[in-house]
């Protein structure tokens, strides 16, 4: 699989297209499609990874790994019940957490 095969397969499961994923990776609007015809610089794959959050590696095909592992560290939840970092890890739908659903989680982690 190519370069923008690749980017492409990502954005589409993610509900975006080449264009709105370029812009909002502070590219031009139709950077991504010439990379079908000219591989781009890794300062160009970088932020693209970034924004659809998966490594750099994987975009050029040097890993079938789509996180790097520095990128997604490993967090106890029983290690965030018991701070106020819950933000920072947990989402229920993209948005925070309830009071609610943070004391339930507290709960099931004997905090």
């Amino acid at each position: 699989m190519t370069l923008c095969e690749r980017v492409k397969k990502v954005a589409k499961s993610q509900g975006k297209s080449l264009t709105s994923l370029a812009i909002e990776s502070g590219l031009g609007g139709k950077s991504i499609y010439k990379w079908k015809n000219h591989q781009p610089t890794p300062d160009r794959v970088a932020p693209v990874a970034k924004t659809l959050g998966v490594s750099v590696d994987y975009l050029l095909g040097t890993s079938d790994d789509m996180y790097a592992k520095s990128e997604k560290p490993k967090v106890d939840i029983k290690d965030v019940a018991k701070t106020d970092s819950w933000d920072e890890f947990l989402s229920s739908d993209g948005r925070p957490l309830s009071d609610h659903d943070k004391n339930v989680l507290r709960a099931l982690f004997g905090e």
